[in-house]
């Protein structure tokens, strides 16, 4: 973890989750079990948008939606919504 530049005072898993953040940085907990940083996420907005298996892959901060790690493009910010796990408008 020394790679990623974690900041271990404040490092904590969030909800239990495959995300984790620090006073700096998101990180995801990738399929392999390594913790990648999730780019662009602010750690003082960062929040799941679901609970319960498959859902915890969704996260949001002030300025993005997130699925594994990932920012998901072409978003209005306002409107989006998840119907389904896989399915949102």
């Amino acid at each position: 973890m020394d790679d990623l530049d974690i900041d271990a005072q404040t490092f904590e898993f969030i909800d239990g989750s495959i995300y984790a953040k620090d006073k700096n940085k998101v990180y995801y907990k990738n399929h392999e079990g390594e913790l990648t940083v999730v780019q662009n996420a602010s750690p003082e907005t960062f929040e799941l948008i679901g609970t319960g298996i498959n859902y915890e892959y969704l996260a949001k901060d002030n300025e993005n939606y997130y699925y594994q790690g990932f920012i998901i493009d072409n978003v209005d910010y306002d409107s989006f919504k998840i119907i389904v796990i896989h399915y949102a408008k």
